[in-house]
């Protein structure tokens, strides 16, 4: 089997083993108290990372053939997104956080009006619950 087959599965290993020994590190508060550490969750994340990376290089799935338009549907979903995540940044979470999800379940079709709140409305307030009143933490 060709490396290049093996490639996602390498680079997505090596960027959960940089993330568990230098990002995650570098990047959270050391704290002793509390039941749960803020670097807990993020370390299991990218060990989870790391070892489906090397689950992937070990088995690699089949070479398919790249469809354009899929390609590029998903590259603008991703420049939503850091937009998105810009916009945090210079706004608020919690103006923020609607609108990009709104945008987002819009583009790919939904359009029942539960849904539409449900991830729109309550899924922000409930992250905005938990991180800053139950984590005590700020978001941006």
């Amino acid at each position: 089997m060709r490396l290049v087959e093996r490639m996602p599965g390498i680079l997505l290993a090596g960027l959960g083993l940089l993330l568990y020994f230098h990002l995650i590190p570098g990047q959270t508060e050391v704290i002793e108290y509390g039941w749960t550490k803020p670097q807990t969750i993020p370390n299991v994340a990218a060990w989870i990372v790391a070892v489906g990376g090397v689950a992937l290089a070990a088995v690699p799935p089949p070479w398919t053939k790249v469809d354009a338009a899929q390609f590029g549907r998903g590259l603008f979903f991703l420049a939503i997104l850091a937009a998105g995540l810009a916009l945090i940044a210079v706004l608020d979470f919690i103006t923020t956080a609607p609108v990009l999800a709104l945008t987002i379940m819009l583009l790919v079709g939904e359009r029942r009006i539960g849904w539409l709140a449900g991830g729109a409305v309550i899924v922000p307030f409930i992250i905005w619950v938990v991180v800053e009143v139950l984590l005590g933490r700020n978001l941006p």
